[in-house]
């Protein structure tokens, strides 16, 4: 049996659809794999487009998916929208590699900080790239990170787009302060800007 996963749309790109697949990784318990680069299926974009190998309990490495950007070519053969990103997994390879046994955590006993922020950056960066940064300039009280947002037109300059995201903080032993959470932001923009020039919307 085949898993598909698909997606489309601006908001989309290579990083965000290899994202998914890794959560699934992770809620599967598979915890060694790798993504190798491929350029040899015609209905996948050659540069944007990754094969998965699992490693099963004989320690050997298994093709388990192909994910990635379809051809624009075999898009308008299947009339699919502009820059359509899909997985294919292989079921039975990813189950005979997981670990379904599971550590239990203690339901947090204090409460969140959300914060939004919004960055005007270069069109062909991709979000997965902010979202790294993001997260490892964070700290240790930062405890998600979500997209909800990316803007092109009035008010942004032509080439360019604006992300927008949602960050959630939590102290595992302590009520947050707002100073906490201050100092963690500044971080986080200044990193995005030394990084990729971002400039804050």
């Amino acid at each position: 049996e085949t898993l598909t996963i698909g997606m489309y749309g601006e908001s989309y790109d290579f990083f965000v659809i290899k994202g998914v697949m890794e959560q699934l990784l992770a809620a599967m318990g598979i915890k060694e794999y790798e993504f190798r680069p491929c350029s040899d299926d015609p209905t996948f974009h050659p540069g944007r487009t990754a094969r998965l190998y699992v490693k099963d309990k004989s320690k050997e490495y298994n093709y388990a998916a192909i994910l990635g950007e379809i051809h624009p070519e075999a898009a308008e053969k299947m009339e699919c929208p502009e820059r359509t990103y899909i997985a294919m997994a292989d079921v039975k390879t990813l189950i005979e590699a997981s670990d379904m046994s599971r550590q239990y955590k203690q339901l947090p006993r204090f409460p969140t900080i959300t914060r939004d922020i919004a960055i005007v950056v270069r069109d062909e960066l991709y979000v997965a790239q902010l979202m790294d940064v993001i997260r490892k300039s964070g700290g240790e009280y930062l405890e998600d990170v979500e997209l909800f947002d990316v803007y092109k037109g009035a008010q942004v300059p032509e080439g360019m787009k604006s992300v927008a995201f949602a960050l959630t903080f939590r102290a595992a032993e302590r009520t947050l302060k707002d100073e906490d959470v201050n100092i963690a932001m500044e971080r986080i923009l200044k990193n995005l800007k030394d990084e990729f020039d971002a400039q804050l919307r």
